[in-house]
């Protein structure tokens, strides 16, 4: 049979007040002897008496003595059965439930309360991202495999037949599978922004060689588009983050203004710095993003209205999520003579 917390700690103090009487008897009783013994005359009979009544005045008292101890021991195990029936809760599912911290004491348990409320933000953080992440993968992941699925059973029903056919077939699998491919990326970097080892690997960044890698990538399809593609120096600007996901970052703003900018146009990456903090200017000539669009085009999975080809919907709320990991922002602005014009805003060293 399992005793429980409550009585083990009343049982304790129950052992310390019985400890503790019998400890007043005895140093009583010396100090009744040794009375007697320097006074002879004094009646030992009396003496006696009233050890016996001294011991029967702590035997009535132990009972009241008792009550109070499981009073006490009922109040300082409270804040623990609060902290119990709240991690409860959150296990069977109620991932918004806190320790109330007002009401703990202020010492120890109300530390505790407070890393107990952090630990299950966490919790529920990560749950948050797995749920995300599983939503997010199902859903996209479904029209990609479906087109897969559709080409491979035309390949087999046209087996032998034109090589040239064949070649087409395989050329739109593959890029089915690159669609795929990048689509897994993303939806992989979303769902690990959360996590605390990513702020742990910042790092103090040159903004100019972060531009010149980005932009390094994307010349060659720029080339091959007819797209001119400059990058304004950004020579003494530091910035402190996390260089892989700043470069996932500057990256998709550069796919998106490759993607949806007019071919044999122009795509110019611009700097401006304003004291703590530096914005990124990507843009390009192609047709723009009205401004009802303005919000929701960093919402995942939204695609604005756009005569050109459509992509996964993720990658300009993958930049949000990161600008917001490094406490700046990112925004659609209008710039004369520009089509999209995206600001990454990011504070400096």
């Amino acid at each position: 049979m399992k005793i429980s917390l409550r009585v083990r700690f009343f049982l304790w103090l129950l052992l310390l007040l019985v400890i503790f009487m019998a400890v007043q008897t005895l140093v009583y009783t010396f100090v009744e002897i040794a009375t007697m013994a320097k006074h002879p005359e004094f009646n030992l009979l009396e003496q006696l008496e009233e050890v016996a009544m001294g011991v029967s005045l702590n035997l009535l008292l132990l009972p009241v003595l008792a009550v109070v101890a499981w009073w006490i021991s009922s109040r300082m195990l409270r804040p623990i059965r609060t902290l119990a029936s709240t991690a409860g809760l959150i296990g069977d599912g109620h991932l918004d439930q806190r320790v109330d911290v007002e009401i703990m004491p202020d010492d120890e348990m109300r530390k505790l309360a407070q890393v107990l409320n952090h630990a299950f933000d966490q919790y529920q953080q990560a749950i948050g991202r797995l749920e995300r992440f599983t939503g997010d993968a199902s859903h996209q992941l479904r029209t990609p495999l479906a087109s897969i699925r559709m080409t491979a059973e035309v390949a087999l029903t046209h087996q032998g037949e034109d090589p040239a056919m064949y070649r087409d077939i395989l050329g739109s699998i593959l890029e089915d599978v690159a669609q795929l491919s990048h689509l897994v990326d993303q939806l992989l970097a979303m769902a690990r922004l959360g996590r605390d080892e990513v702020r742990s690997a910042f790092k103090e960044i040159d903004l100019a060689a972060l531009l010149q890698g980005a932009a390094e990538v994307y010349r060659p399809a720029c080339e091959l588009s007819g797209v001119t593609l400059f990058v304004e120096s950004a020579c003494g600007v530091s910035l402190r983050g996390n260089p892989d996901l700043l470069q996932e970052a500057l990256r998709n703003l550069l796919d998106n203004a490759l993607k949806f900018g007019a071919d044999g146009g122009c795509l110019r990456v611009e700097v401006t710095s304003h004291g703590k903090t530096v914005e990124i200017a990507v843009m390009d000539k192609g047709p723009g993003i009205a401004e009802e669009y303005a919000e929701a085009v960093f919402q995942r999975f939204y695609r604005a209205p756009s005569p050109v080809s459509q992509g996964s919907g993720l990658g300009l709320a993958l930049v949000r999520d990161i600008a917001n990991l490094h406490g700046g922002s990112v925004r659609l602005d209008r710039r004369p003579g520009w089509g999209g014009v995206f600001v990454l805003r990011l504070p400096v060293v």
